[in-house]
């Protein structure tokens, strides 16, 4: 993924105190890779907890965005990198939204950016 022009990776991982922390590794103009740690919050910790998938995308923002796949069940966490701040919700009433693990048939997320580029007119 993409953060404010950088290549970026997250990972999600926990500690011996069951602990969640989101790790953010970006690629810097120095060609070498910098590592960011992230406290996740005990109650959104719980969300992740029991995710059976995770997809994780950046917003022109500057939001990462989790997207939760967890029991028949879609949860979003939102990460504002600027504002320090998370954000959750839950989506529900998609009726063709299964998750058949024992089939392990997945749903997939497809993401897209877009660029939006000003032209100013020189006088």
């Amino acid at each position: 993924m993409e953060i404010d022009g950088r290549l970026a990776v997250v990972h999600m991982q926990s500690n011996s105190f069951a602990e969640r922390v989101m790790d953010i590794w970006t690629l810097e103009k120095s060609m070498k890779w910098e590592k960011h740690s992230i406290s996740v919050p005990w109650e959104e910790s719980l969300i992740v907890k029991d995710a059976m998938d995770i997809v994780s995308t950046c917003t022109n923002l500057g939001e990462i965005v989790l997207f939760i796949q967890a029991w028949g069940c879609l949860r979003v966490l939102i990460y504002s990198i600027r504002k320090h701040l998370w954000r959750k919700l839950e989506v529900c009433g998609l009726h063709d939204y299964l998750y058949d693990y024992h089939r392990r048939s997945h749903n997939a997320v497809d993401f897209i950016q877009e660029n939006l580029y000003f032209f100013s007119q020189n006088d």
